[in-house]
Protein backbone atom coordinates (compact mmCIF):
# COMPACT_ATOMS: atom_id res chain seq x y z
CA UNK A 1 0.00 0.00 0.00
CA UNK A 2 1.42 3.67 -1.28
CA UNK A 3 1.82 5.83 1.71
CA UNK A 4 0.61 9.47 0.95
CA UNK A 5 2.10 12.53 2.50
CA UNK A 6 0.44 15.83 3.32
CA UNK A 7 2.52 17.99 5.80
CA UNK A 8 4.33 21.29 6.17
CA UNK A 9 6.38 22.66 8.37
CA UNK A 10 6.62 26.71 8.98
CA UNK A 11 8.56 29.23 10.75
CA UNK A 12 7.67 32.73 11.12
CA UNK A 13 6.09 35.59 12.59
CA UNK A 14 2.56 35.71 13.93
CA UNK A 15 1.19 39.44 12.56
CA UNK A 16 -2.24 39.11 13.34
CA UNK A 17 -5.14 36.93 15.00
CA UNK A 18 -8.81 37.07 13.80
CA UNK A 19 -11.79 34.81 14.42
CA UNK A 20 -9.34 31.69 15.10
CA UNK A 21 -7.21 32.78 11.93
CA UNK A 22 -3.65 32.90 12.87
CA UNK A 23 -2.18 35.19 9.71
CA UNK A 24 1.48 34.23 9.66
CA UNK A 25 4.04 36.20 7.73
CA UNK A 26 6.87 33.85 6.46
CA UNK A 27 10.29 35.21 4.23
CA UNK A 28 12.40 32.25 3.64
CA UNK A 29 15.57 32.05 1.31
CA UNK A 30 15.04 32.14 -2.65
CA UNK A 31 17.49 29.90 -4.33
CA UNK A 32 18.19 32.86 -6.74
CA UNK A 33 18.36 35.62 -4.42
CA UNK A 34 16.72 37.38 -1.67
CA UNK A 35 13.95 35.98 0.00
CA UNK A 36 10.30 35.37 -0.62
CA UNK A 37 6.95 37.12 1.74
CA UNK A 38 4.69 34.64 2.53
CA UNK A 39 1.94 35.30 4.52
CA UNK A 40 0.18 32.11 5.82
CA UNK A 41 -3.64 31.62 7.38
CA UNK A 42 -3.35 29.20 9.79
CA UNK A 43 -6.46 27.65 11.16
CA UNK A 44 -6.24 27.44 14.92
CA UNK A 45 -9.79 26.48 15.83
CA UNK A 46 -8.84 23.16 17.37
CA UNK A 47 -5.52 24.50 19.70
CA UNK A 48 -6.67 25.90 23.38
CA UNK A 49 -7.58 29.53 23.77
CA UNK A 50 -4.52 29.54 26.17
CA UNK A 51 -2.03 28.94 23.80
CA UNK A 52 -2.98 32.11 21.68
CA UNK A 53 -2.72 34.78 24.04
CA UNK A 54 -0.55 36.81 23.38
CA UNK A 55 0.85 35.35 20.52
CA UNK A 56 0.92 38.19 18.05
CA UNK A 57 4.04 39.61 17.36
CA UNK A 58 5.79 36.49 18.75
CA UNK A 59 8.18 33.94 16.59
CA UNK A 60 6.21 30.24 15.62
CA UNK A 61 7.06 27.36 14.24
CA UNK A 62 4.46 24.90 13.63
CA UNK A 63 3.96 21.60 11.64
CA UNK A 64 0.76 21.00 9.97
CA UNK A 65 -1.17 20.15 7.10
CA UNK A 66 -3.95 21.40 4.46
CA UNK A 67 -7.22 19.93 5.25
CA UNK A 68 -10.19 20.29 2.81
CA UNK A 69 -13.28 21.97 3.98
CA UNK A 70 -16.94 20.69 3.63
CA UNK A 71 -18.47 21.69 0.58
CA UNK A 72 -21.71 21.21 -1.62
CA UNK A 73 -22.27 18.75 -4.32
CA UNK A 74 -20.48 20.33 -7.36
CA UNK A 75 -18.65 23.26 -5.67
CA UNK A 76 -14.97 23.34 -5.77
CA UNK A 77 -12.68 22.26 -3.08
CA UNK A 78 -12.04 24.93 -0.47
CA UNK A 79 -9.04 24.04 1.78
CA UNK A 80 -7.49 25.53 5.18
CA UNK A 81 -4.19 24.76 6.91
CA UNK A 82 -4.69 22.84 10.52
CA UNK A 83 -1.58 22.28 12.94
CA UNK A 84 -0.92 19.57 14.71
CA UNK A 85 -1.77 20.37 18.18
CA UNK A 86 1.66 18.81 19.42
CA UNK A 87 4.24 20.72 16.96
CA UNK A 88 2.78 24.60 17.21
CA UNK A 89 5.02 26.63 19.75
CA UNK A 90 7.17 29.51 20.46
CA UNK A 91 10.85 29.94 18.79
CA UNK A 92 13.45 32.00 19.16
CA UNK A 93 15.29 30.86 15.87
CA UNK A 94 15.58 33.79 13.51
CA UNK A 95 15.54 31.90 10.55
CA UNK A 96 12.45 32.10 8.76
CA UNK A 97 10.95 28.34 6.98
CA UNK A 98 8.13 27.24 4.57
CA UNK A 99 8.79 23.64 3.65
CA UNK A 100 6.13 21.60 2.32
CA UNK A 101 5.61 17.87 0.65
CA UNK A 102 2.31 16.29 -0.67
CA UNK A 103 2.90 12.39 -1.91
CA UNK A 104 -0.44 11.47 -3.46
CA UNK A 105 -2.21 10.00 -6.68
CA UNK A 106 -3.07 12.60 -9.91
CA UNK A 107 -7.07 12.20 -10.58
CA UNK A 108 -6.98 14.74 -13.17
CA UNK A 109 -4.46 14.98 -14.96
CA UNK A 110 -1.39 17.85 -15.14
CA UNK A 111 -2.76 21.28 -16.76
CA UNK A 112 0.23 22.68 -19.29
CA UNK A 113 -0.27 26.35 -19.35
CA UNK A 114 2.03 28.13 -21.83
CA UNK A 115 4.37 30.99 -21.34
CA UNK A 116 2.23 34.49 -22.14
CA UNK A 117 4.22 37.55 -22.20
CA UNK A 118 5.66 38.10 -18.69
CA UNK A 119 3.98 35.02 -17.59
CA UNK A 120 5.98 32.30 -16.87
CA UNK A 121 5.25 28.55 -18.37
CA UNK A 122 3.06 26.74 -15.29
CA UNK A 123 1.74 23.23 -14.60
CA UNK A 124 -1.07 23.03 -12.46
CA UNK A 125 -1.72 19.27 -10.87
CA UNK A 126 -4.64 18.52 -8.24
CA UNK A 127 -3.29 15.78 -5.94
CA UNK A 128 -5.06 13.20 -3.73
CA UNK A 129 -3.72 12.67 -0.59
CA UNK A 130 -5.17 9.77 1.08
CA UNK A 131 -9.02 11.95 1.47
CA UNK A 132 -7.73 15.88 1.11
CA UNK A 133 -7.34 17.42 -2.24
CA UNK A 134 -4.45 19.57 -2.24
CA UNK A 135 -2.86 21.89 -5.26
CA UNK A 136 0.69 21.58 -6.48
CA UNK A 137 2.39 24.14 -9.47
CA UNK A 138 5.72 23.94 -11.20
CA UNK A 139 7.41 26.83 -13.30
CA UNK A 140 8.89 26.87 -16.48
CA UNK A 141 11.14 23.71 -18.04
CA UNK A 142 10.11 21.96 -14.75
CA UNK A 143 5.97 22.64 -15.47
CA UNK A 144 6.56 20.68 -19.12
CA UNK A 145 8.84 17.97 -17.47
CA UNK A 146 5.94 17.38 -15.39
CA UNK A 147 3.41 17.27 -18.04
CA UNK A 148 5.67 14.98 -20.22
CA UNK A 149 6.35 12.31 -16.95
CA UNK A 150 3.21 12.63 -15.30
CA UNK A 151 0.26 11.26 -17.02
CA UNK A 152 -2.95 10.72 -15.24
CA UNK A 153 -3.45 8.52 -12.00
CA UNK A 154 0.56 8.50 -11.06
CA UNK A 155 2.25 8.76 -7.30
CA UNK A 156 3.57 11.71 -7.56
CA UNK A 157 5.89 13.44 -5.09
CA UNK A 158 6.62 16.98 -4.81
CA UNK A 159 8.19 18.98 -2.14
CA UNK A 160 8.89 23.12 -2.33
CA UNK A 161 6.77 25.70 -0.10
CA UNK A 162 2.93 26.50 0.86
CA UNK A 163 1.57 29.09 -0.42
CA UNK A 164 -1.62 30.80 -0.17
CA UNK A 165 -3.10 33.38 -2.95
CA UNK A 166 -6.48 34.75 -3.84
CA UNK A 167 -7.80 35.13 -7.25
CA UNK A 168 -10.86 35.70 -9.14
CA UNK A 169 -12.64 32.51 -11.26
CA UNK A 170 -14.54 34.02 -14.44
CA UNK A 171 -17.43 32.04 -13.40
CA UNK A 172 -17.01 31.59 -8.95
CA UNK A 173 -15.71 34.83 -8.40
CA UNK A 174 -13.36 35.76 -5.61
CA UNK A 175 -11.40 32.60 -4.40
CA UNK A 176 -8.63 31.28 -2.26
CA UNK A 177 -5.91 28.28 -2.93
CA UNK A 178 -3.59 26.94 -1.03
CA UNK A 179 -1.16 25.06 -2.70
CA UNK A 180 2.71 23.61 -3.06
CA UNK A 181 4.98 25.59 -5.27
CA UNK A 182 6.99 23.34 -5.92
CA UNK A 183 11.15 23.12 -6.46
CA UNK A 184 12.16 21.80 -9.36
CA UNK A 185 14.45 19.32 -8.17
CA UNK A 186 11.66 18.18 -5.84
CA UNK A 187 9.23 16.49 -7.64
CA UNK A 188 9.61 12.81 -8.30
CA UNK A 189 7.03 10.49 -10.23
CA UNK A 190 6.81 7.54 -8.12
CA UNK A 191 4.71 5.29 -9.94
CA UNK A 192 4.03 6.16 -13.49
CA UNK A 193 0.30 5.20 -14.33
CA UNK A 194 0.37 2.99 -17.70
CA UNK A 195 -1.48 4.95 -20.12
CA UNK A 196 -4.32 2.20 -21.64
CA UNK A 197 -4.80 2.52 -25.66
CA UNK A 198 -8.37 0.74 -25.67
CA UNK A 199 -8.55 1.56 -29.51
CA UNK A 200 -5.36 -0.06 -30.27
CA UNK A 201 -6.98 -3.32 -31.22
CA UNK A 202 -9.12 -1.53 -33.53
CA UNK A 203 -7.58 1.50 -34.70
CA UNK A 204 -7.53 -0.09 -38.40
CA UNK A 205 -11.05 -0.23 -38.74
CA UNK A 206 -11.25 3.04 -39.16
CA UNK A 207 -8.13 3.95 -41.41
CA UNK A 208 -9.40 5.59 -44.48
CA UNK A 209 -7.17 6.11 -47.71
CA UNK A 210 -6.69 9.48 -48.82
CA UNK A 211 -5.63 10.72 -52.21
CA UNK A 212 -2.74 13.02 -51.05
CA UNK A 213 -3.67 15.48 -54.01
CA UNK A 214 -7.37 15.66 -52.89
CA UNK A 215 -6.33 16.02 -49.14
CA UNK A 216 -3.76 18.93 -50.31
CA UNK A 217 -7.17 20.37 -52.05
CA UNK A 218 -9.17 20.00 -49.20
CA UNK A 219 -6.82 21.95 -46.70
CA UNK A 220 -6.80 25.23 -48.91
CA UNK A 221 -9.93 24.96 -49.29
CA UNK A 222 -10.84 24.85 -45.81
CA UNK A 223 -7.98 27.56 -45.07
Amino acid sequence: MAKHVNVAFLRGTAESLTDDILLMKICPPNPRGGRYENLVPVDVSGLPKTRLKGIVGKRMEMAGRIVNLPTEDGQPNVSTFKPFKNHFETTDNPEDVNRAEVIGLTPSGVIYNERKGNQRAFSNVLMLAGETFVWAVAFKHAARLLKQSCPRGSLLKVGGRLNYREYEDGDLGWRQVYEVVADSEQINVLKKAEVVDDLADIRALGEIEVDDDEAEATTQTAI
